[in-house]
């Protein structure tokens, strides 16, 4: 923590904290969820982290806006979606406590 303050880094990991694990365990479900993907649905999810519209994304991608709307309504993006909401609820957590 010392460390992580002189070098004035807002961000340090503890990974000797008994919630690694956890944070592994999810980190390693994300990446199988993330393969779990095909490419399309790839190009969508990294379009929608830009703030792309579905309709922008759809074009971009020469697709129908119903394409892109059933995507990201899939069960699997649904998830990930929820994985990465818990684990940056619980980074923002840990950070107020150190």
């Amino acid at each position: 923590l010392l460390r992580a303050n002189k070098e004035h880094r807002e961000l340090y990991y503890d990974f000797q904290h008994p919630a690694s694990m956890l944070v592994n365990a999810l980190v390693i479900s994300l990446e199988k969820q993330w393969n779990l993907l095909n490419d399309t649905q790839k190009k969508i999810l990294q379009l929608r982290k830009e703030k792309k519209t579905q309709q922008a994304i759809a074009t971009k991608l020469d697709i129908s806006k119903q394409a892109v709307s059933k995507a990201i309504r899939s069960t699997t993006i649904e998830e990930m979606k929820q994985s990465v909401l818990a684990l940056d609820q619980f980074l923002q957590q840990y950070a107020k406590n150190i």
